[in-house]
């Protein structure tokens, strides 16, 4: 599901916020120590890709912020989790 705005599809702006930069460095550094480097960066970069073409597919929802008016949802691609407001 891609949006679509005068007739060009729309891509979404994806950016970690610090905290998940250090913790994906950290899990990234560990998986390549086991040989798993690749495997973890194929699975970041599939979740960047959805969230850029796909944000309200992607993912299970857990809970609402009524007051931000949004929906936190979880989804993954092993072995990488992530949460998206």
């Amino acid at each position: 599901m891609t949006l679509h705005g005068n007739g060009e599809p729309v891509f979404f702006d994806v950016r970690l916020t610090g905290l998940a930069k250090d913790q994906l460095r950290e899990l990234h550094r560990q998986e390549a120590e086991a040989r798993k480097g690749k495997q973890l960066v194929s699975a970041f970069r599939q979740i960047v890709r959805r969230l850029q073409h796909e944000p309200f597919v992607f993912g299970d929802p857990l809970y609402r912020l009524p007051a931000l008016r949004t929906l936190v949802c979880q989804g993954s691609v092993f072995p990488v989790v992530s949460l998206q407001y």
